[in-house]
């Protein structure tokens, strides 16, 4: 009996572990994650974010004017949960924990396997002019509301990130931020306004002054809540910091999402295309 236990144990693991490796975007592959860090007593942040650097080229970019530095945060849209990687044409580069590394797909301090927006917002970047060099440290985790992203060990890591950018580059640009979807699918925009005007709070009580870049989002399989939206512009207009990021709310059409929420390759290129435009208009202001 005991044998036959094992043996259905050793087949168990066996087939998690083949789940794990072929589909990492697949449910069974998330709840496997989950529960080897609730078997570690460890925080699910610290096992879903990419954080392996195995193979990663270390980069030093150039600290000057003429690179750029951001920090991204958000849920989902933020973080590598994009249909396809994207391998960069130029200096764009990827911070974590201190180290910078050239930027690839799955971008390091995000949770996801996918590809991300961040590495085409960079390339774009430079296309423009507007920089020599990009640097983004990413720290969003996917299905959080603001209040979520306000606290714990998910506010802790985006800290961390943020002052470790601060220190290596003299400053930090810009923080990047996409978020709204998980609110509405919690119905709990009627408090959006009052979470965020904590978050924003808790950003000023750590220092942490670098001009906060807002998108307007609240799609993911549903509708568009044009009541959410507005929450999100009226603290756009009633704040100084917080600068227009990009509105993905325009881009709900089946070619942008590859499963009605998250982006398509050719809705990553149009995200992006939103991010730069939001990061020079509010470079000009």
């Amino acid at each position: 009996m005991r044998k036959t236990l094992l043996v259905i144990g050793a087949l168990l693991i066996g087939f998690v572990g083949w789940t794990m490796a072929a589909n990492r975007e697949s449910g069974a592959y998330w709840r496997a994650r989950m529960a080897i860090a609730w078997v570690r007593g460890e925080a699910p942040e610290s096992v879903l974010r990419v954080t392996d650097t195995g193979g990663r080229l270390i980069a030093r970019p150039a600290q000057d004017a003429r690179t750029g530095v951001f920090i991204a945060y958000g849920q989902s849209n933020s973080a590598n949960f994009g249909e396809t990687g994207y391998v960069r044409r130029g200096a764009v580069y990827n911070f974590l924990d201190g180290v910078t590394y050239a930027y690839e797909d799955p971008a390091l301090g995000a949770d996801g396997f996918g590809g991300s927006v961040w590495g085409r917002v960079g390339d774009r970047l430079i296309d423009e002019g507007r920089y020599d060099a990009v640097v983004f440290a990413t720290t969003g985790f996917s299905s959080k509301t603001i209040a979520q992203l306000s606290e714990g060990h998910l506010y802790e890591f985006f800290r961390r990130q943020y002052a470790g950018l601060a220190e290596a580059y003299g400053r930090v640009d810009g923080i990047l931020f996409h978020q709204g979807e998980q609110n509405h699918h919690d119905r709990s925009d009627a408090d959006y306004r009052a979470d965020f005007e904590r978050f924003l709070d808790r950003l000023e009580a750590d220092g942490i002054t670098a001009p906060l870049y807002l998108s307007l989002a609240s799609y993911c399989g549903n509708s568009v809540d044009e009541a959410l939206l507005a929450v999100q512009d009226q603290i756009i207009r009633g704040h100084g910091n917080v600068l227009r990021g990009p509105n993905t709310d325009l881009l709900t059409d089946d070619r942008f999402r590859r499963d009605r929420c998250h982006f398509s390759a050719e809705g990553l290129d149009a995200f992006a295309d939103q991010w730069v435009d939001a990061i020079i208009e509010g470079r000009e202001d």
